[in-house]
């Protein structure tokens, strides 16, 4: 969320609200990037349609040129990471919300052990 300081008394900028913390934002459905992203390829589009081009030779020596592990990332893209972001279910904004609301579940007791939040 952009912001901009113009002052208390000022007239809102065009496409700007003031938020409940009194600062200028951007209305809801107005754009702080109305002509959208440049005409033009991204970095990765120029980077996949160069390595796409090169004969299979100068692949080989770029590939031979990289860390294994790199290569079967790009082979392979990148192995599945379960990170469990959760305590039986129940995600940590629920715990700390009881915590804050003076109720610690048995399963936030479990799961902070000793220290406290």
């Amino acid at each position: 969320m952009e912001s901009c300081n113009t002052g208390n008394n000022q007239e809102a900028p065009p496409g700007r609200v003031k938020d409940a913390n009194g600062r200028w934002v951007f209305a809801p459905g107005v754009s702080g990037n109305p002509n959208g992203r440049p005409k033009g390829k991204t970095l990765k589009e120029f980077a996949r349609e160069y390595l796409m081009n090169l004969p299979d030779e100068e692949k080989l020596e770029y590939l031979s040129k990289l860390p294994k592990e790199i290569v079967w990332k790009m082979a392979e893209g990148n192995p599945k990471q379960d990170t469990d972001v959760t305590s039986d279910g129940k995600s940590f904004g629920i715990i700390f919300a009881n915590t804050f609301n003076g109720e610690l579940s048995q399963t936030t007791q479990e799961t902070r052990g000793d220290n406290p939040l």
